[in-house]
Order: structure tokens, then sequence, then C-alpha cells
């Protein structure tokens, strides 16, 4: 598979990072392999990280299923609200 940098506020649910997220004191915060979720884009956000590797070919049948979980999970909690 293919690295590929891209901006924060492009990527999307189910995307898979392909190096390890480190802040400029060298924590490692996201190790690779790990797929993006709301959650961890909005805490990349609020950090500052402005870019990160993904795989490019994220659009592959593992990542539109972990999206499509992701995606129901969040509209149950809206529900249950």
């Amino acid at each position: 598979m293919e690295k590929r940098i891209i901006n924060i506020d492009d990527c999307c649910i189910g995307d898979k990072v392909a190096l390890d997220v480190i802040t400029e004191t060298g924590a490692v915060i996201i190790t690779e392999g790990t797929v993006l979720n709301e959650f961890i884009i909005n805490k990349l956000k609020k950090l500052d990280i402005s870019q990160i590797y993904i795989y490019s070919d994220s659009d592959s049948v593992d990542s539109i299923n972990n999206a499509y979980e992701e995606l129901k999970k969040n509209i149950l909690r809206m529900l249950m609200q």
C-alpha cells in the first residue's frame, strides 16, 4: 500500500494512518494502522495537527465497513438522547 500525506480537514472516517503521529516533544499520539474515527479526527484538530500520512487505498472494503459502523454508532447515540 502506498502512503500519502493529507490535510487533517480532508481526512475521512475509515482512513488508515500510514505513519505514527508524533507531537513536537516526540510523544506518539496515534500509531500506524489506526483507523480514523470522528473522535480521533477532532482530537487531531484540537492538537493543531495539520497533516498526517494515510494509506492511499483507504477506500477498501474494510475502511468502508469501519466508516459504516462508526456512522451507525453515531446515529444510535443520537437516537438514544
